[in-house]
């Protein structure tokens, strides 16, 4: 079959690999559509570095299986699924405590096993879920179950403002579950070209190279923001979480940027400001992921930039990393 591999930093080839063979309670999927996202293009640029090289990249994946393993009911295959992307062994400590996507043995599609850049992929018959959506709407199902995991670990009050640092998909799919739950939202970026698409999801959208970006939240929250969101994929934007968010406030971290950071420690200590990270929807996320997306409460499709198929797999990750569009996917 068909893959894009990655062999080291922007090595990325399009080679013809031997089809994964399917274990007695896996499914094959044949993959119709992946989605890049800032994980993908941190590891392409060799900012995340990778326990496995080479590797087939990608894991916002969605396509239809094809066959099952043994265990596995024939009744599925020619169903239209997406994937969860933590393969876990079920049996060690964490996932007894029902924290799976944190499992101690856990593999990762794209990151610690082969992923959906490729004509098929393999994955217990557990990850997967049913849709019934376009296949291609479906690639954002992933990154919006873990921004509702994410709104899960959040203490949101009402009458909240939240600040949403990002101008990009991820920042897009947060902002239209903020404004569906009805809090004040404040988008900060840096390029009208990208901040455009929120203007419909967000109180206010603020150009951070045209305003004094804390007068202006100062003004807009009066205390500072109750809950600052960094999703940036900028190792820098964490200092400027800490200078908008207000005494006890909340700053709530998703980037995986793979650089360093350095920030404040004292002004966060003085301000008893607490930081909250999350990494992966829990199944609970992906079906309700799956439904806002399905009743089309959170839009997807108009961000979708650029489309490649799996051929033109290399210039596809030129472009997101360039950040030139919004969304680029793969079509397989």
């Amino acid at each position: 079959m068909k893959a894009l591999v990655l062999h080291g930093p922007e090595d990325l080839r399009l080679e013809d690999v031997q089809e994964p063979l399917i274990p007695k309670d896996h499914v094959l999927i044949r993959v119709k559509y992946v989605g890049i996202c800032g994980t993908d293009i941190a590891i392409y640029k060799g900012k995340l570095r990778l326990k496995k090289l080479p590797i087939i990249l990608g894991h916002e994946i969605s396509g239809i299986i094809e066959d099952v393993g043994a265990n596995v009911s024939k009744d599925l295959i020619g169903r239209s699924v997406v994937t969860e992307i933590n393969i876990a062994c079920k049996r060690c400590p964490m996932c007894t405590r029902g924290y799976y996507t944190h499992c101690i043995n856990r593999k990762t599609l794209g990151i610690d096993t082969d992923g959906g850049m490729a004509q098929y992929v393999v994955v217990p018959v557990e990850n997967i879920h049913e849709v019934s959506i376009d296949l291609k709407e479906a690639v954002f199902i992933e990154p919006l179950a873990a921004c509702l995991r994410l709104i899960d670990l959040l203490p949101l009050n009402i009458g909240y403002n939240v600040v949403i640092l990002g101008q990009g998909p991820l920042a897009y799919l947060m902002s239209q579950v903020m404004k569906f739950r009805g809090f004040t939202t404040i988008i900060i970026g840096t390029r009208w070209e990208r901040l455009k698409y929120f203007k419909n999801y967000s109180d206010y959208v603020l150009n951070l190279n045209e305003v004094n970006i804390i007068d202006e939240v100062s003004k807009i929250t009066k205390t500072g923001a109750d809950i600052v969101i960094e999703v940036t994929g900028n190792p820098e934007a964490l200092n400027l979480a800490l200078k908008l968010v207000r005494p006890t406030g909340i700053i709530a971290a998703k980037s995986t940027h793979g650089e360093m950071v350095r920030f404040d420690y004292t002004d966060m200590v003085v301000k008893e400001v607490q930081i909250v990270s999350s990494r992966c929807g829990l199944r609970h996320n992906w079906e309700k992921a799956i439904e806002l997306i399905g009743k089309n409460i959170v839009k997807v499709s108009e961000i979708i930039t650029h489309e490649y198929h799996l051929h033109q797999g290399v210039e596809a990750f030129k472009v997101a990393s360039s950040k030139s569009g919004m969304k680029v996917i793969v079509k397989v």
